[in-house]
């Protein structure tokens, strides 16, 4: 059968993403809500740079076809506590929902109590909320688990993603301070306006599978500087100032370190992901030109909103989806 989709959020991300899913089979996109003025009556297709859907925006999400296993596709937010309402609302019109935002990812890594309250409604009308993405909900994350499977113990995970953000969109450049003074940045970076959002939830739910409980975790974020006056996608940035973020993460277990993360985003930086798992045996990953982040959000999603359709009621992770069998961590 034909799988419903409904489209919430259509900023950069949310507009390629359904453009994905307009080519997918198996999928029809019948409904696109934002509540940008702007896109207001629009055409989804012509929105997205597409040809047309016959699907236009509107402000609310309607509800999902009597008797469908219907998904929206949401990308509004990144933290959940502000997303919640929309959740809520989603669930309870029948909607399974799968959401880009990044402290969906693992909720219980930070509002366990929101965490909590989103699967007893989702259980009770029968659908099912994933957050996923490229990072979190793949490469820091889902693909460390499924690696860990050829472990038969596993005693400590290091992650190195690193992005040129010249290779992304000018949003997410400016995410990463690029154009900033590193005073500017390191203000922005204390109220939570630059940054990744998702290495707590990525190593919370490594841990979580790999039985390590977490006592004590620790984030950095610090401006990567221009070394001298570098041409950047938002324009030349002089010596000394920002171009890029370096955030780190590290999560002790009975003492020891069990998980190191280090993201660098910044413009020029050679694109990379890798990761090693340390055990028996060692695993050691690389993918030598990284993984865009925008295509393979892109791609996440549109890949599982078959799965998220025909999963269990509740709130789940990446790591019910992968159906994960993980190595059994020290002590566990």
């Amino acid at each position: 059968m034909t799988i419903p989709v409904a489209c919430q959020g259509l900023g950069p991300i949310g507009l390629q993403i359904a453009r994905r899913l307009a080519q997918r089979p198996g999928v029809a996109v019948v409904a696109a809500i934002d509540l940008d003025p702007a896109k207001m009556g629009k055409d989804l297709g012509t929105l997205a740079g597409a040809e047309q859907f016959g699907v236009p925006v509107t402000a609310e999400l309607p509800r999902c076809p009597e008797g469908r296993a219907g998904v929206l596709v949401h990308a509004t937010g990144s933290r959940l506590a502000a997303i919640m309402p929309q959740l809520v609302s989603a669930v309870e019109m029948g909607w399974n929902v799968l959401s880009t935002c990044e402290e969906l990812a693992y909720p219980r890594a930070g509002d366990g109590g929101l965490a909590a309250e989103l699967d007893a409604r989702a259980q009770t009308a029968g659908t099912s909320v994933l957050g996923a993405g490229i990072n979190p909900g793949f490469l820091l994350d889902a693909l460390v688990l499924v690696l860990t499977t050829v472990c038969a113990t596993v005693s400590r995970v290091e992650v190195t993603r690193t992005v040129d953000t010249d290779e992304r969109r000018r949003q997410l450049q400016a995410k990463a301070g690029v154009g900033l003074s590193a005073g500017e940045f390191r203000g922005r970076a204390a109220a939570g306006l630059v940054g990744h959002v998702g290495l707590r939830e990525s190593a919370y739910l490594v841990c979580a599978c790999l039985g390590w409980p977490v006592d004590d975790y620790t984030e950095t974020i610090d401006p990567v500087l221009a070394p001298a006056a570098v041409s950047t996608g938002l324009g030349v940035v002089p010596e000394g100032g920002v171009i890029g973020q370096l955030q780190t993460a590290t999560v002790r277990s009975r003492g020891e370190v069990v998980v190191r993360y280090r993201l660098q985003m910044s413009a020029g930086a050679p694109s990379q992901d890798a990761i090693d798992i340390y055990g028996e045996p060692d695993v050691h990953q690389r993918i030598s030109s990284g993984v865009n982040g925008d295509i393979g959000t892109q791609a996440v999603i549109a890949n599982l909103v078959p799965v998220v359709a025909a999963a269990r009621p509740g709130l789940l992770t990446m790591a019910d989806v992968v159906g994960v069998h993980c190595a059994q961590g020290p002590g566990r």
